[in-house]
This record gives C-alpha cells, sequence and structure tokens, in this order.
C-alpha cells in the first residue's frame, strides 16, 4: 500500500485526526510519510496520545519479519509544534537507519518544551488489537517513554531483551507521565521483581517466605565496596538493601554483606597462595569470562552447600558484560550463564517461579 492509500484507510477508520502531518521527499525511494495524531478524549477516559504513522512499511522497514506502521502512544496532551518535532525525529530514525529497536533505549528524540529529558525507550506491545488491518502490512504497537540523561544511561548498560521488564516492574512509576520525577530504573525494578517472589514465598512456600528478613543498611553497602575494592552495581545494591541476604534460592543461600565479604576474603587468600589450579579443567576456553581459576573481581552473592558459589563477573573480557553472573565450581571454576546482571538473574528467577519451573517439596523447601 502507498502511504497515501494508508492515510486514507486510517482517517476512514480511526476518524479524521486532529493533527496530521506530512514529510517531503524522505528518500530516493519514497516521496511522502504522514502522522496522524489523535488527542486524549478525558472525558472518555482516555489519557493518552496516539500518533499513528502512514508510510513507514512503504521504506522496506521491518520488524520481526514484517513490514510495519507504528501507533505511538503517550500520555498526556503536547502542543502541534512537539507532535511535528516528534514526528519528525521518529521519521528520522527510521530513514537513516538509526537503529529503532523495540525496547531499545533512543537518545536522539528530544521534546523542546521538555529540555530535562534527553532520550526515550520505546516499548513493543505487539500486533495491533484491531481487525480490520489483514492486509501488508501489519500495524504495530509502541509506547514511547521519555527518559531523563541518567535514566537513559542506566537502561543503556542492560541487555535490551530486558528493558521492557526494567519498565514494568517498575510498576510503581508512572513512566509515561512527562511531568515525573527522574528516578533510578534498576533500583525501582529490583524492588519490584522482589515484590512478586516475595508473595510467590508467601503463597507456595511459607518456611522460605519465614527467613525475609530486613534489607541492608548504606553504612554497611559503602563498608562492602570498601573490602571488595570494586563498586557494586545499582541492581545489586537496590537488592541487598531489600533483603541482606539469609534466604534460599532453590539450591544456594542468599549470602548478607557480612558474608559476601567473609566468602570473598577466603578466596582472595586462596587466590594469594596460589591454592587455585594454573589453568582451567581441561584447557576450557571460555570467551566472556578471564580464563583463570579465580578472579579477585568476582563478588560471591549464592553459595550451595558444596561451596559452588554464583557471583558478579566485575571484570569480565571484552567479549562480556560487566556484572553479569557467572557460576564458579570447586571441581570446574567458572561457568558461564545468560544472564547478562543481576537484575537478569532475579528477573528470570522470578519468571522461573511463576512459570513452574521451580517447585515446593514436603518440607517447604525449593528445587527444580
Amino acid at each position: 500500500m502507498k502511504p497515501e492509500e494508508i492515510f486514507s484507510f486510517l482517517k476512514e477508520w480511526y476518524g479524521k485526526p486532529d493533527y496530521h502531518f506530512e514529510y517531503n521527499n524522505v528518500s530516493d525511494e519514497l516521496l511522502m510519510i504522514y502522522i496522524l495524531v489523535y488527542l486524549p478524549i478525558p472525558k472518555e477516559g482516555n489519557f493518552t496520545s496516539t500518533i499513528i504513522t502512514a508510510g513507514f512499511s512503504s521504506l522496506g522497514i521491518q520488524l520481526y519479519e514484517h513490514k510495519v506502521e507504528c501507533v505511538f502512544e503517550l500520555k498526556g496532551t503536547l502542543t502541534e509544534m512537539e507532535y511535528e518535532k516528534l514526528g519528525r525525529e521518529l521519521v528520522k530514525q527510521f530513514n537513516e537507519c538509526i537503529p529503532f529497536l523495540p525496547n531499545g533505549v533512543h537518545s536522539p528524540i528530544v521534546i523542546k518544551s521538555y529540555p530535562y529529558f534527553t532520550g526515550c525507550l520505546i516499548l513493543n506491545y505487539g500486533k495491533h488489537e484491531s481487525h480490520i488491518w489483514e492486509t501488508d502490512p501489519t500495524i504495530r504497537v509502541f509506547e514511547l517513554i521519555p527518559l531523563y540523561k541518567e535514566e537513559v544511561k542506566t537502561l543503556s548498560e542492560q541487555p535490551i531483551d530486558i528493558t521492557n521488564a526494567i519498565i514494568f516492574r517498575s510498576d510503581k512509576v508512572d513512566w509515561t507521565d512527562w511531568e515525573r520525577s527522574q528516578v533510578n530504573p534498576i533500583e525501582e525494578a529490583t524492588s519490584g521483581v522482589w515484590d512478586f517472589i516475595v508473595k510467590w514465598y508467601e503463597e507456595n512456600s511459607p518456611r522460605i517466605f519465614s527467613q525475609l528478613g530486613t534489607g541492608a543498611n548504606r553504612k554497611s553497602i559503602i563498608q562492602l565496596n570498601e573490602v571488595l575494592g570494586v563498586l557494586l552495581p545499582d541492581d545489586f545494591i537496590a537488592s541487598l538493601m531489600i533483603y541482606n541476604g539469609e534466604v534460599e534460592f532453590h539450591d544456594y543461600k542468599y549470602l548478607s554483606s557480612t558474608e559476601i565479604a567473609e566468602t570473598w576474603t577466603m578466596m582472595k587468600e586462596l587466590l594469594d597462595s596460589n591454592s587455585f589450579p594454573a589453568q582451567l579443567h581441561n584447557n576450557r576456553k571460555i570467551e566472556e569470562i578471564k580464563e583463570v581459576w579465580w578472579h579477585e573481581n568476582w563478588i560471591p552473592f549464592a553459595k550451595d552447600g558444596g561451596g559452588n558459589l554464583m557471583c558478579l563477573d566485575m571484570n569480565p573480557t571484552p567479549s562480556g558484560n560487566k556484572g553479569q553472573i557467572i557460576y564458579w565450581e570447586k571441581t570446574e571454576g567458572p561457568i558461564p550463564t545468560q544472564y547478562k546482571s543481576f537484575f537478569h538473574w532475579l528477573y528470570t528467577y522470578e519468571q522461573g517461579l511463576y512459570g513452574g519451573y521451580y517447585k515446593v517439596d514436603e518440607e517447604g523447601f525449593i528445587y527444580y
């Protein structure tokens, strides 16, 4: 379908837009893209502006193997000039091949009247729920979430496949409120994940639920950082300040700040006394982890009954991610995992609880 045909179709189905903008000579292949804007209707319970594209599919842009048009939603009302600028930025994202990744952080989008926001996150809600769009292109729904500079930085450091989880688990934050205060997304999301984990414990494992205690204070976190000689990541600090260890993660015990320091100190003493093998078992090659038996920047946060550890890797290879999760086993040394951060691991654990991956035995212990 040509942009003009899509525009005509959208007007017929959604009604006349409050604003529409034409962007000419977009590329050598495409002369026109339209942006349609529908304002909120509070009396009908609609407090969201809806922005619909007409022409993206003609550029040959494909997401998830489909040519797409997009429905962008944002809370509140902007000025006509701001909508026009926003539409221009969206067209620029597509046309100039700036990576337009659903659930990705995009720094170039800036609204003049909201200078404290320096970027946005685009959440993918999948195919539009309307039954009318049965022909090519597929229409998909996205949501624009404006971000402060520090929020852009924080979210950009996380794997793109969990940025949506960070937003969804930060349910105490109204992300679509363009007048909101700045927050730390990782701290908010970590708190949200723990809320879900605690709820599951309470309903399914009273034994584990009863183990939950208090969080660490800021002073103990500072002391722990000093002992370790590294600055712990925000997601892990947030977790310790919610629950300071002393609880079981299936086969592992979640360590308190004191136990982390004690375990790390013991491992450092073994390292300094050359107690570890000089090479990995069977000369294993691990792309994202330093090829040593133990490294002083591996921070243990959980331990099983056999002395095996789960660690934050604060000094990965260039192929790894700082703060990634690794297993360390007494007979094998370091073992890589899929988890790019502590939040990534914690969220996956929560999903495993609710998804039935973990079970509870007769004594109230969790296993898989």
